[in-house]
């Protein structure tokens, strides 16, 4: 199958590499970028002591761009949205890393039911809010400290035309500003008409115009493993 990979160019590798293992061909076309802003998440970390919690793998990128500055936080507690997050804290040598399955929301269950009241929050810009919310409900305090911002790639049907090179039989989408952004560009176009839409959760989906629902399938957990099982 070819598979249109809509990840940040360093993540789409990732991904395309997977899609390779797998037999499918990958087509890779980012409609966001990450920008990192380093030294704001090491201040961070230096200034508060509470435990760490990441909802993307882009706020590890960030921080492991000044190594010799995390290495003294390496025994902090970590608490990441997906086991992909997780696993890379854990590279960059994180030792204490616990992971949700599911969503921002249900993270701050977990903190909660682990009894932890204060956490420092490296974000992303922009972002679902769904952990801030449920935090708060629970009176858990987060202090949250943006770390990556996404830019948004100018893309068109043109750069879609040439990047597809054809039909596609799938797209990847892993967020709801991804989906947004994706079908503001590709809505109608021809290299889409026949693909499945490849969502990573159901608010992915939501994002998803109606004329492509009857073709949306979504992964029955948020993890690349259970998106690309989809294929």
């Amino acid at each position: 199958m070819r598979v249109l990979v809509t990840r940040p160019s360093d993540s789409a590798k990732r991904t395309a590499q997977k899609l390779i293992g797998l037999g499918h061909e990958p087509v890779v076309f980012p409609v966001t970028e990450p920008f990192s802003d380093p030294e704001a998440a090491i201040n961070a970390l230096e200034d508060n002591p509470s435990p760490l919690v990441i909802t993307s793998a882009q706020a590890v990128r960030a921080l492991a761009k000044l190594p010799d500055k995390i290495a003294p936080h390496y025994g902090r507690p970590v608490f990441a949205v997906g086991e992909a997050t997780a696993e890379a804290a854990r590279k960059a040598g994180f030792i204490h890393v616990d992971a949700s399955h599911g969503s921002g929301a249900e993270l701050a269950e977990m903190l909660n039911a682990q009894g932890v009241h204060d956490v420092l929050y490296l974000a992303g810009q922009p972002r679902a809010g769904t952990l801030e919310a449920r935090a708060t409900e629970l009176g858990i305090k987060v202090n949250v400290v943006e770390s990556y911002a996404m830019r948004v790639v100018a893309q068109n049907k043109d750069s879609l035309r040439r990047a597809a090179g054809g039909r596609l039989d799938a797209v990847l989408l892993y967020s709801a500003h991804t989906a947004q952004l994706f079908f503001a560009v590709a809505d109608g176009a021809e290299e889409i008409a026949k693909a499945n839409v490849l969502c990573l959760s159901a608010a992915v989906a939501s994002k998803v115009p109606p004329s492509y629902q009857p073709v949306v399938k979504i992964a029955q957990t948020p993890d690349e493993g259970t998106l690309l099982s989809l294929l």
